[in-house]
């Protein structure tokens, strides 16, 4: 292979091994959702969610572009944690020493351990498609726009008891 085309291969090889391998290998996924947040981890949680892994996401970022630190998704924008993430873990970590460092990284990977340690990774399947899309046939016109609104509304809580658990 000439030298220049190994770049572009290696990257390749990655993409097919995280997309085709890995992660439809995996029981679960942790995703760091830290700014700057990385597009490859969101498009390797996007179609871990797709294919229904279980997802974790994970935030100990203090800086917040989307609002603030002390928010249910720690600053960040809501898309990741609301709709990509199982679980979503805000663990802020303001560490000052190399002890603070350590202390607070074990309290991070305990709260990961003890949300893996409860599932049972059973397939998980969204139910929004069907409460909110089935037998509408053009979701664009009026008629479609206005049942879509009337059966979130009406199912609003069903739906919300899908996103995510927030540990903080």
């Amino acid at each position: 292979m000439p030298e220049s085309e190994i770049p572009s291969a290696v990257e390749n090889i990655i993409y097919y091994l995280d997309m085709g391998v890995f992660i439809p290998q995996s029981h679960v996924i942790v995703a760091n959702l830290d700014e700057p947040q990385d597009e490859g981890v969101l498009v390797e949680l996007a179609h871990a969610k797709n294919i229904h892994k279980h997802t974790i996401g994970f935030r100990t970022d203090v800086r917040s572009p989307y609002g603030s630190s002390i928010d249910n998704f720690g600053g960040m924008h809501f898309f990741p944690a609301l709709y990509l993430c199982d679980t979503f873990i805000s663990h802020h970590m303001p560490c000052q020493t190399p002890q603070d460092t350590r202390s607070q990284m074990q309290g991070l990977v305990d709260k990961i351990d003890e949300e893996i340690s409860r599932q049972d990774f059973k397939p998980i399947t969204p139910i929004t498609d069907n409460i909110l899309f089935s037998g509408i046939e053009d979701i664009h016109s009026s008629e479609g726009l206005e049942e879509l609104v009337t059966r979130y509304i009406s199912n609003k809580d069903k739906i919300a008891s899908y996103g995510p658990k927030i540990i903080r």
